[in-house]
């Protein structure tokens, strides 16, 4: 790809960088393991560890729980049927929409721009790099590239955050070429 350098538009494409990077989006990382194998506090530690380092970091989980309690008004409010619905309380922001497909694709479409990294706790083996609880043996092609078992998930955390804080600086440096 050729960028026209006073304007930083792809030559012959007509887009600008910044919407390159958009449907580039965030790098994403997942984290996969069994049931009460410690995916939960991985990704807790993992994003008070990126955050430190100054990344802006999305959450991302598949859950076959409810999100809002039928009787309380959010949820009832939900039932009729919305498009799309904000909730502001004093410590956070909830937008919902319709559920659509559960493909990771569609859940990282919905990832607003300005976010570093994903993180995707899940169980499933998914096509990007994965940390990966000891108990599980890798999937055919599965990017792995750190491990944890539960009473060590600490010294995990330390092993993998400088390879996430270098994806994310190899990405930014991209960004700086294209721009």
């Amino acid at each position: 790809m050729v960028i026209e350098a006073t304007s930083g538009k792809p030559v012959g494409c007509g887009m600008n960088v910044d919407s390159v990077m958009a449907v580039i989006g965030p790098r994403v990382v997942c984290v996969r393991g069994p049931s009460k194998s410690g995916k939960t506090a991985m990704c807790e530690r993992l994003i008070e560890g990126l955050g430190q380092a100054g990344l802006r970091v999305a959450y991302i989980k598949r859950t076959h729980h409810v999100l809002d309690l039928p009787e309380k008004s959010s949820g009832r409010i939900w039932s009729a049927g919305p498009a799309l619905m904000v909730i502001r309380a004093t410590d956070r922001v909830q937008v919902t929409s319709p559920v659509g497909t559960s493909e990771l694709s569609h859940l990282l479409d919905m990832v607003p721009r300005g976010i570093d990294i994903a993180l995707v706790e899940t169980h499933q083996p998914e096509p990007y790099p994965t940390i990966l609880a000891e108990a599980l043996l890798p999937a055919e092609n599965e990017q792995v590239f750190g491990s944890w078992r539960l009473p060590d998930i600490d010294d995990a955390v330390t092993r993998v955050l400088p390879g996430m804080i270098s994806l994310v600086e190899g990405g930014r440096l991209l960004d700086h070429l294209l721009a």
